[in-house]
């Protein structure tokens, strides 16, 4: 067994999937089994029917994959776009959204695919179903956020003085919740079509929202990226469900390794007030809530997803063979919350759009990886390497020593990674 000093150290290993703490305790963690046959360059949205049927949208390609329980995955439709970027499930219908064409297509009752809903905006990131069955569409430069009806006529409800709309969600009561770049801003949409500020980040853009179904609403803002760019792998999906709790100490706000924060992620009480629970140099792309008060965090450039406990302590979900951690999807029906699904992949973070965006994947270059997701490079005309670990995954939790602490191994030192915790002047009311 090799030891380490530091939390940080330990951050570098892999495993066969525990749930890590900082503070060393190992609890369930899940075992990943491959689903699809395919090997996508990227994979940004993820959406789940109420038949269990899984839609993802893939980058550099443009395709809508469609996973059936238990079957290979189809493509049952090909964009002339790079990238599908968002993808919602609504009754018998499946929408999705490809940039930079700004269109958005339907799926109903598994008919060929029709274009559905056609804006001027080029980029179109978000999708949403409010709580009347009507979708809901977040689109960029300039930031415009639209309701389309049935028949795919759209209104556009609200213009965010930002540049783009790239998340939505649906939180408790049916209201939409919109998440801005640039700037990073929370917004939620009332009954009456007016448009609210929750919160008001200070950063570059307010990159993923979870609502739980008590009201609580989870955010993540994210800084701008660093110049660096990671190398790449193949997209991968993996289905999951939540841990069993786990005690542990006092509650406690922490960052993974490194000192610059990069992230934030933000609880938002219903009554509207708001406090920072957590702090990240990691890069946080989706967030999703448990069934025991906390959320998930999927996260970048190492592929790490991580859980906050309502107590905030930080565990790792290791074994997740990625550089990226993309999107969630989670469940419908009795266990709302608990998340079922996660895609990866690796993304160049360095280019830019031609809006000054900065691109999550270089358009016409694929990256090639191994199985254990360390990237060999790019170049304009390559195929995603063979052996590269097929991007879908069963994700099933198994007990992996409770409680077992790790003290030797971590040497005590992991207090040097944590951030400090929330002040309480850090806690402020949202806007009315």
């Amino acid at each position: 067994m090799r030891t380490v000093a530091t939390a940080s150290d330990f951050l570098k290993g892999t495993s066969d999937g525990a749930l890590v703490s900082l503070d060393g305790v190992l609890s369930a963690g899940p075992q990943l089994t491959s689903r699809l046959t395919s090997t996508p360059a990227q994979i940004w949205s993820l959406a789940a029917s109420a038949d269990g049927t899984l839609w993802a949208g893939t980058g550099g390609e443009g395709k809508l994959l469609r996973i059936l329980p238990g079957q290979a995955e189809d493509i049952p439709f090909d964009a002339d776009a790079n990238n599908i970027f968002a993808v919602a499930a609504s009754g018998n219908r499946v929408y999705f959204a490809s940039s930079p064409d700004g269109r958005v297509y339907v799926i109903e009752n598994n008919q060929p695919a029709r274009s559905f809903f056609d804006p001027e905006e080029k980029y179109l990131w978000a999708l949403a179903i409010d709580g009347n069955g009507r979708l809901w569409v977040g689109a960029g430069n300039p930031a415009v956020i639209y309701r389309v009806d049935d028949n795919g006529v759209g209104r556009a409800i609200y213009k965010p003085p930002a540049g783009h709309v790239v998340s939505l969600v649906r939180d408790a009561s049916g209201q939409i919740l919109a998440g801005t770049e640039s700037p990073g801003r929370l917004y939620r949409i009332d009954a009456t079509d007016r448009a609210f500020v929750l919160l008001d980040s200070g950063l570059a853009e307010m990159r993923a929202i979870a609502a739980t179904t008590a009201g609580t609403i989870f955010a993540a803002a994210i800084a701008k990226p660093d110049e660096g760019g990671s190398s790449g792998e193949s997209g991968s999906i993996a289905i999951a469900s939540a841990p069993p709790p786990t005690p542990g100490a006092a509650p406690s706000t922490s960052s993974s390794s490194g000192s610059a924060k990069r992230s934030v992620v933000y609880r938002i009480e219903t009554t509207g007030a708001w406090e920072p629970i957590w702090e990240s140099a990691d890069v946080i792309y989706d967030l999703a809530p448990t069934t025991d008060g906390g959320v998930l965090a999927a996260t970048g450039p190492d592929g790490r997803l991580y859980k906050i406990d309502a107590r905030r302590q930080v565990s790792l979900l290791s074994g997740v063979d990625a550089k990226q951690i993309t999107r969630f999807v989670v469940r419908s029906g009795p266990n709302t919350g608990d998340p079922q699904a996660f895609a990866d992949g690796s993304p160049d973070q360095d280019s830019e759009r031609e809006d000054g965006r900065t691109a999550l994947q270089r358009p016409g270059r694929k990256p090639l990886s191994n199985h254990h997701g360390k990237g060999d490079g790019h170049c304009d005309h390559c195929a995603v390497d063979q052996n590269a670990q097929p991007p879908v995954h069963d994700l099933a939790w198994r007990p992996v020593a409770p409680n077992e602490r790790l003290g030797k191994e971590l040497g005590g030192q992991q207090e040097a990674h944590r951030s400090r915790p929330a002040e309480d002047d850090n806690r402020r009311s949202a806007l009315a």
